[in-house]
């Protein structure tokens, strides 16, 4: 087993190519970096496995019957469980630049000629791969962030909120201003107690009427 994919070993990857010999050559490429390969013959194939559960990788052939992987790309990108599933589109043959710039505006990740099917295969998987942990790392790290600015910051001595504006200001006058809703006032028992006593809320006896 060869190291140059070692940190995304046990990673499912769909090789997605009519062509049964090539899907071989692929996977085995595949296999032996340590990725668990998944070959399917076909879009529709391969839409139906995303639905189950979505890989960390598609490698797709560029031409095939039915849906083109080009179509496919754009129907994989309008579906949730997919749409920031890394894709890898294979040809034999690049007939233009206009035919690249369709395959990357339909969603592709990246493009790779199929006689480049060794090494470099490996490195386009691997720098694909990089690149999305990557993204969901930083997407983890901005909810993060989105989460910390939800917690609002109260004064432990006066009880006055921060503000959006990182000003200091009366909590009773914040809430009303930002939650458009008249506000009460009323006490709780602990402090009631502390401030009166706790005979305050007991009931007073009552003798037997005379």
């Amino acid at each position: 087993m060869s190291d140059e994919l070692a940190a995304f070993r046990g990673r499912e990857v769909l090789v997605v190519d009519d062509d049964e010999d090539f899907r071989a050559i692929v996977s085995s490429h595949l296999v032996r970096a340590g990725l668990d390969v998944v070959e399917l013959g076909d879009a529709e194939q391969a839409f139906e496995r995303c639905m189950f559960r979505a890989p960390a990788l598609i490698l797709m052939d560029m031409w095939m019957p039915g849906r083109t992987g080009i179509q496919a790309c754009a129907l994989l990108r309008r579906s949730q469980a997919t749409a920031e599933v890394p894709i890898l589109l294979m040809s034999a043959q690049w007939r233009d630049e206009a035919q690249l710039c369709r395959a990357l505006d339909a969603g592709a990740n990246d493009v790779l000629a199929k006689e480049r099917q060794g090494f470099e295969l490996i490195a386009r998987v691997r720098a694909l791969l990089t690149l999305d942990d990557m993204r969901r790392k930083l997407s983890t790290s901005e909810a993060k962030l989105e989460q910390l600015r939800s917690f609002l910051a109260i004064c432990a001595g006066c009880r006055q909120i921060r503000n959006e504006d990182g000003q200091w200001e009366d909590i009773a006058l914040y809430l009303s201003r930002v939650t458009d809703r008249d506000l009460t006032h009323g006490i709780c028992p602990a402090c009631r107690d502390r401030l009166y006593g706790s005979s305050l809320g007991e009931a007073s006896p009552r003798g037997p009427l005379g």
